[in-house]
């Protein structure tokens, strides 16, 4: 494995935190304010944990899977657009379908499928903005850098809870 050498610029650090903040508003807005609203709205007083559990729980076990597996693809991706860019805007497409699934769901299984979406879809732009910064920040920067992603995370879920 080679190092980076050369230092990483403010707009790049920029852009990588930006795409955290954008992963998390995505996956922590629809999290915390929406899904309860939502599976209250299907499953009703008797039913609302219950389909909530179903949806964050099968939702997780994907993530569970997929974040590994889209690394593992953006890793041995070579493609015109680069190593990387493809996992970030096939996972993204997917994630905004299941967002639009979700949007027009009535029912348990639609909600399930849209939340299993969102979680195979934004896990792939998330395994490739984790991995650039061992692919492109050198040494000395990454105490910094990592502290911005940190911050990004903690941004994009206040965002994405204020947006929802």
């Amino acid at each position: 494995m080679t190092r980076p050498a050369d230092r990483v610029g403010p707009l790049w650090i920029l852009a990588l935190t930006l795409g955290v903040v954008a992963v998390f508003a995505s996956w922590f807005g629809p999290l915390q304010i929406l899904l309860p609203v939502q599976t209250d709205r299907i499953g009703g007083p008797d039913g609302r944990e219950a389909l909530l559990g179903l949806v964050v729980g099968t939702g997780a076990a994907v993530a569970l899977v997929a974040n590994p597996l889209w690394g593992l693809v953006s890793d041995r991706c070579r493609a015109r657009l680069g190593t990387r860019m493809p996992v970030v805007y096939a996972g993204t497409a997917i994630g905004v379908a299941g967002q639009l699934l979700l949007l027009t769901s009535d029912s348990g299984p639609a909600t399930v499928a849209g939340w299993v979406l969102v979680q195979l879809g934004f896990n792939g732009p998330f395994a490739v903005l984790a991995a650039l910064m061992a692919d492109r920040v050198p040494e000395q920067q990454r105490g910094v850098v990592g502290s911005l992603f940190g911050v990004g995370q903690i941004v994009g879920v206040i965002s994405g809870v204020a947006v929802a």
